[in-house]
Order: structure tokens, then C-alpha cells, then sequence
């Protein structure tokens, strides 16, 4: 196993969501994050790729920090079997499932999540099942996807609207327009094993900007051709949590969610709320910075 990386801080939220900064050897930092699952009791575990991020995304703070550096496979492990150590100092059960949804674009370090995940998912190191370790990516490639295609892990796409302008608006960086991406997405999913050919899809949902009715027809129709490769999709919306320097944006009011929920399901589309976790250390989806 990695040896654990000093743990600068441990922050605490209300909802028992543990937020972890861990130094790096030249001096920079990353945080990861233990969220308990409220009605399984398991814990998951979300790591970093990288010490800020390029992409820009206009919802994340990780995002308005910039990239510092990828991450290297040691230090992606290292979180895991930190996050592990403090678990069990804090009573939390141990990590059950791993996402990479922390700090950084997975996909712009393909060489070192592809290494993690596979010694994530070696029965004689870290022994997580190839279906409990996700890798969220917001595409910023065709050839990202037939990448993340070839991983054991499963597939997460960090898609947020798909109207091409208002995508742009909201991930700066992104210079493939989404149908294009989708292609490449479904032709990544039919080469997947039959159990592997699962697929989230994340909107982050923000007031008045991608929350309303018809930005859930659009999904639905956009998604349609995908389901021949990935008949299991399902689109997990999330909350959007306050980051500096975007005050204007509010999250979208729990009615809106609701309405985009059920539009989804009406057109038989798989759909999710993501509870906001761990709002109170800035811990939640879009809050993780290191300055």
C-alpha cells in the first residue's frame, strides 16, 4: 500500500461528511472527502486527480483556481489509504465505493486515474469492485471518453446543459460541441463489458440558468441516442453550492429540481436528486480549493 500523505486539516461537517487536506511533497495541498451514506451506512470516498483544475467551470471553485499539477498514481492511492486511516479514527465504516469527483478533470491525467483505478480495483491491494469506483469527466475530448471507455471503473459524464452555448457558458474550456461528445460516449459504452454499460449523467442545476422545464426536454431528447449502448443512465442532479466569485447564482429552488425530476421521469429518463453534503466545510460538489 501508498504511504498515507500528512493530514494538514480534518474538517467536520454537521451531516458527519469529513473533508481532508492532505500536503503534497513540494508544498502544495488536495483535499478529499468521506461522505456517510445516511440509509446504507457505507461511506464514500471522493478523491482528487489533480491540484486544480484547467477547465474553468464556471460552477466550481476548483475550477477558478486554476491547475497547478496532475496528481501522480502514488498520490491518488495515498488519499484512499488516508481517507481509510482516518475513517476508522473517526468510527465512519471504511470507504465503500470511490469517485473521482474531487479536485481536477480526470481525463486531463489519464495515464495516473487509469493507473489508481486499477490498483483500486486489485483484489491484492485496495479490493474495490470495478462497479463501486467512478470516474466523472466533463469530456474534454472524444478520444477522453474511448480513454475512460478502457478503465475498470464506471462512467460518469459531467454534462450540466445540453444546449451547446449554454454548455459553453458553464465549462469554458469545452471545444467539442456535446453531440459530438455523445457519439464518442456511446461508442466507448459499446465496447464495455454488458454490467459495465452503466452511465451517470450530472447537471448541476443553477436558478434560472439550466433548471427549467424545457432544459429537461432538451436532456431527454439529447440522451435518446445514447440508450442503445447504455440502456442503465441515470441522471443525477445536483444542487448548486456556493462558490466564490459567482454570487450572482442561487441554487435552483427545491420545486424547480422537482419539476426537472419528474419531466425526466415522464419521458423515461432515470432521475436523481444528489443531497447537498458536507455545505457547512465547503465540502459539497463544486466547493473544494486549496487557494
Amino acid at each position: 500500500m501508498p504511504p498515507a500523505m500528512e493530514i494538514l486539516k480534518e474538517e467536520e461537517a454537521s451531516d458527519g461528511t469529513r473533508k481532508i487536506l492532505l500536503g503534497l511533497d513540494d508544498g502544495l495541498g488536495v483535499e478529499c472527502v468521506l461522505i456517510p451514506q445516511r440509509k446504507s451506512g457505507r461511506t464514500t470516498l471522493c478523491v482528487s486527480s489533480q491540484a486544480g483544475c484547467a477547465r474553468g467551470c464556471v460552477f466550481c471553485a476548483t475550477g477558478r483556481m486554476g491547475l497547478r499539477r496532475n496528481l501522480s498514481e502514488q498520490e491518488i492511492l495515498a488519499q484512499a489509504e488516508s481517507a481509510r486511516e482516518a475513517a476508522a479514527r473517526s468510527g465512519m465504516a471504511p470507504p465503500w465505493t470511490v469517485v473521482f469527483m474531487g479536485m481536477g478533470e480526470p481525463m486531463d491525467n489519464p495515464e495516473a486515474v487509469r493507473a489508481a483505478v486499477s490498483s483500486l480495483t486489485d483484489p491484492r491491494r485496495f479490493g474495490f469492485s470495478k462497479r463501486r469506483v467512478t470516474v466523472s469527466t466533463i469530456g474534454p475530448t472524444p478520444a477522453a471518453f474511448e480513454a475512460l471507455g478502457t478503465m475498470d471503473a464506471m462512467m460518469a459524464w459531467s454534462l450540466h446543459a445540453a444546449d451547446e452555448g449554454l454548455r459553453r457558458r458553464l465549462v469554458p474550456s469545452a471545444d467539442h460541441p456535446p453531440a459530438v461528445l455523445r457519439d464518442a460516449l456511446a461508442g466507448a459504452l459499446a465496447k464495455r463489458p454488458p454490467r459495465m454499460r452503466v452511465l451517470m449523467i450530472e447537471m448541476t442545476l443553477i436558478d434560472g440558468v439550466n433548471d427549467r422545464v424545457e432544459d429537461a426536454d432538451a436532456l431527454a431528447e439529447f440522451l435518446a441516442p445514447l440508450y442503445p449502448s447504455a440502456p442503465k443512465i441515470c441522471v443525477d442532479l445536483i444542487p448548486f453550492n456556493p462558490v466564490g466569485g459567482v454570487a450572482e447564482w442561487r441554487q435552483s429552488p427545491r420545486e424547480r429540481f422537482l419539476a426537472f425530476q419528474r419531466r425526466l421521469r415522464d419521458r423515461k429518463v432515470f432521475c436523481s436528486v444528489r443531497l447537498p453534503r458536507g455545505e457547512d466545510v465547503r465540502a459539497a460538489c463544486g466547493q473544494l480549493a486549496t487557494g
